[in-house]
């Protein structure tokens, strides 16, 4: 906390360098820090909950590295009802890896994707976006298929014949 506020390093432009200070009680006490914060828990640091916020009592507390990496600006919030969640959190709730849950939120992004609803459709990794694509083949009238073609008219099946075709007269 001292060495992010009060002095000049590499990291002092993501603290001192955005304005965030220590409570004056606390810069030159730190009976009164710790009579305010306590002792430190096993595996804890300092966080603070509001992430512009300065270092006083009211926004520091005690938290994990997983508590801290979830409370960063550059992570990415998922919006569900009233409920916001990272996207690590949302994989725990979900029972799934992060990994999963970014590459989602990557691959639809793009399509401005960015609310719960748009980016799980009923909670699986599949999008609202896709989940409402009739998975419909026009040729073989096929309904369900391992993997289905971008525009979603044909199964794999069907698009890899009449890629081979095209591909044989070509060649003719």
């Amino acid at each position: 906390m001292r060495s992010r506020c009060l002095y000049t390093s590499n990291n002092s432009k993501n603290y001192k360098g955005r304005g965030i200070s220590i409570c004056d009680e606390w810069v030159n006490d730190y009976d009164k820090f710790f009579e305010d914060m306590g002792e430190r828990p096993e595996g804890m640091t300092l966080e603070r909950k509001e992430v512009n916020g300065n270092y006083e009592p009211n926004n520091c507390k005690w938290a994990t590295v997983k508590e801290q990496n979830n409370n960063r600006r550059s992570s990415i919030r998922i919006k569900n009802n009233e409920d916001e969640y990272t996207i690590s959190e949302w994989a725990d709730i979900l029972g799934l890896t992060a990994e999963e849950v970014s590459t989602v939120y990557k691959r639809h992004s793009k399509y401005n994707a960015n609310t719960y609803e748009e980016l799980f459709h009923k909670g699986n990794l599949q999008s609202y976006r896709i989940a409402k694509r009739e998975n419909f083949c026009n040729e073989c009238s096929r309904e369900t298929s391992c993997k289905w073609r971008k525009d979603g008219t044909q199964c794999n099946t069907c698009y890899c014949r009449a890629y081979k075709k095209t591909k044989g007269n070509k060649n003719d």
